[in-house]
């Protein structure tokens, strides 16, 4: 009697541990089956934790990779990363290993360039009074502005006016004939000259005439 219940009891125990595999393969089949779906569906973050629960009850490389995906397509670069190189490491041989090490080289540019975005300054946050708590930005000292030229002032007025031109000087001596004691002289040579010629005439002889009223030939 104690020798069948113990059988039994062995078998029992046979029997469990011959299914725990098959009950870890279900349920890591169930998961991956919930985060297909999800992954379809385009919800990656419940993706992402049905893999990882499908990876707990039976770790295969597979899982791995498309925990790497669900967290590539959700923008988490840096876990996508992780899990790909989880992925080569876990499977050396994998037969998508090429487009996987590209799938990396990718993902590392992605990485740099995101932390270097991330972590430019300024990396301060404004208080709602709108003052920013930063440092002030040196300021340029103001530039000296170069002379300004008086513009030349503009006639209003538009009556037009005369200018009055100066008269050209005498530069040279007066001619004879405007001096007035040139005209004097010349006035008295004039008269004694006339003066002359009447007493000439006057002092030549003449014939007496006759009484016959006849005219001297000679």
């Amino acid at each position: 009697m104690k020798g069948t219940a113990a059988a039994l009891v062995l078998c029992a125990a046979l029997v469990a541990r011959a299914q725990a595999p098959a009950t870890d393969t279900d349920q890591a089949r169930k998961h991956f089956e919930a985060g297909s779906k999800a992954f379809n569906l385009g919800e990656f973050k419940r993706a992402v934790d049905e893999y990882k629960a499908a990876y707990n009850s039976k770790a295969d490389p597979v899982f791995l990779y498309n925990i790497a995906q669900a967290y590539r397509l959700d923008g988490n670069l840096p876990q996508s990363l992780f899990f790909y190189k989880s992925y080569l490491s876990n499977s050396p041989k994998a037969p998508n290993r090429r487009e996987v090490e590209q799938r990396i080289h990718q993902l590392e540019v992605q990485v740099q360039e995101q932390r270097a975005v991330t972590t430019a300054p300024p990396n301060t946050t404004v208080p709602p009074t709108g003052t920013i708590t930063t440092a002030p930005e040196p300021v340029e000292p103001p530039r000296a502005e170069p002379p300004k030229v008086a513009e030349p002032a503009t006639r209003t007025d538009l009556t037009p006016t005369v200018t009055a031109t100066a008269q050209p000087k005498d530069s040279g001596p007066r001619p004879l004939y405007k001096k007035w004691w040139v005209w004097t002289i010349v006035g008295g040579v004039a008269v004694g000259a006339a003066l002359g010629i009447g007493l000439g005439l006057g002092l030549q002889p003449t014939a007496p005439a006759s009484q016959l009223g006849t005219t001297r030939v000679f």
